[in-house]
């Protein structure tokens, strides 16, 4: 049996041919990956099929001509040069510490990070000469490794479908240039239809006054007539302009569709896997250089005379170390009578068993989505606070209502639909009424498709993540733990 291929579904993996009236499913398992780059719709092929119409053979034509727009298929960087190379300030970083044991000490950097600043401070308010150069120098690198793992963390923060648009796509010449011809292609067609109608008009209008001519042998209804001539051809020849532009630009929308979906499951092959071993190395590094700025901060204090004795009037028994310090000495120190520099620790402490709790709020288009999001959190985090509120308004009117104060909302996932446009005036008036400028919220736009223009206004309002309305359980709360 011989047929055409009539359709490719890159996200599906096969392809549909149609023989005799019928449909016919390729599936892309029974081809070689040179075989699927060689496809085309329009590509002819001899096959056989079983009785549920899926080919369980086939032959292609390989004298076919190939069309000239699939020369925009082909990839010019690799899924990991891509990724190395968007990820390469981090890769450097990570050089300089290959020779880390897995084994040496380590402390939780993300909860101890201010209490080891607020540390530090205090014990050099105490004992200014317990910070030498080495000290300082290890401060400084926990403080340069602490803004890389930041700046990982925002930059490996999008889902995986953005993520592959900013860093696959956009490195990939034949992409860009296909991008740009749609582009141009677009615009050509825009300016022709913006000349076909006026045109059109004055042929209408041409062609009635032609119809008052009495005499249509006089030189001047022949001349008249000549170049009314002229104006139904440039007409004629703009509508199959226009006509065959927008054949070409339905073409290069198809082939940017196939581009888009037959690279996407082999850079979420190499990206998922790289971002959490980068996560893992920066997080490891950081632990590491935690205890180690820990254990030198109080190898140099606990040599300090002037730490020894505030250590005994505080009745802090145990080792000199961070953790002694926030776990004794809170303890033993009735804090009506505890200094200001000890009073920020309480304060501190009471940060610290906050953050184990983030209060999230859950705008979709209905209750029933919300409620499964709700569910699937609740899973992940049992500690989670969550809220589902219908629209932005039952946000700032709980807030006018209730006296006391209100906690802080760590992160709102909002639907775009749920606004439309006025989702930006929302994220105005929140900023401005119920943020927390110090810590601000988080927030999540979920939207069926992110457009530019819609990544850049987000991204004026300060958005950073983005999610994609309709993913999976697993896609959900893969983004909600990098978020959380």
């Amino acid at each position: 049996m011989r047929g055409v291929i009539k359709t490719m579904n890159e996200a599906q993996k096969n392809a549909e041919v149609k023989a005799n009236g019928k449909i016919y499913l390729l599936n892309y398992e029974l081809l070689r990956q040179e075989e699927i780059n060689n496809l085309f719709e329009g590509l002819e092929l001899g096959f056989e099929a079983n009785k549920e119409n899926v080919i369980t053979s086939f032959s292609l034509n390989s004298k076919q001509e190939r069309p000239e727009y699939l020369k925009f298929l082909e990839i010019t960087k690799d899924v990991r040069a891509c990724v190395s190379d968007y990820f390469s300030p981090f890769e450097h970083l990570l050089a300089n510490y290959r020779n880390v044991a897995e084994d040496m000490p380590q402390e939780n950097f993300l909860r101890m990070r201010r209490f080891l600043t607020t540390a530090y401070n205090d014990i050099r308010d105490i004992d200014m000469h317990i910070i030498d150069k080495d000290l300082i120098s290890l401060k400084s690198e926990l403080d340069k490794l602490a803004r890389y793992y930041s700046d990982f963390r925002q930059q490996s923060g999008y889902t995986v479908r953005y993520a592959y648009e900013k860093i696959f796509l956009t490195q990939q010449a034949k992409y860009n240039q296909l991008n740009d011809t749609i582009t141009r292609t677009q615009h050509l067609i825009t300016r022709a239809a913006l000349q076909e109608k006026p045109l059109a008009l004055q042929i209408q209008s041409r062609e009635k006054e032609l119809a008052k001519y009495t005499d249509t042998g006089s030189k001047a209804y022949r001349l008249f007539e000549k170049n009314l001539k002229a104006m139904r051809k440039r007409y004629a020849d703009l509508v199959y302009f226009i006509g065959k532009k927008r054949g070409d630009l339905e073409k290069l929308l198809r082939i940017r569709v196939i581009f888009v979906e037959r690279y996407f499951a082999t850079f979420r092959v190499e990206y998922e896997p790289l971002v959490k071993d980068f996560h893992h190395k920066l997080l490891f590094i950081l632990n590491i250089k935690a205890a180690e700025f820990d254990n030198k901060l109080w190898t140099q204090a606990k040599q300090s005379r002037l730490v020894r004795n505030f250590f005994i009037k505080a009745g802090i028994n145990g080792t000199y170390s961070s953790k002694t310090l926030l776990k004794y000495y809170l303890r033993s120190i009735d804090k009506e009578k505890a200094k200001e520099e000890t009073l920020k620790l309480f304060s501190l402490l009471e940060y610290i068993e906050s953050i184990s709790t983030k209060n999230v709020v859950l705008i979709r288009r209905t209750f029933d989505i919300a409620t499964s999001n709700k569910e699937l959190l609740e899973r992940f985090d049992k500690e989670l606070k969550i809220k589902i509120v219908r629209d932005g308004e039952e946000l700032f009117r709980s807030s006018k209502t209730k006296k006391d104060k209100k906690p802080k909302i760590d992160l709102i996932l909002v639907e775009f639909e749920v606004f439309g446009m006025q989702f930006f005036p929302f994220i105005e008036r929140f900023r401005k009424e119920l943020d927390n400028a110090n810590t601000p919220t988080i927030f999540c736009l979920l939207t069926r498709e992110i457009s530019p223009n819609l990544m850049a206004q987000a991204k004026s309002c300060g958005i950073t993540h983005f999610l994609n309305s309709t993913c999976t359980d697993e896609e959900f709360i893969d983004a909600m733990r990098e978020i959380l």
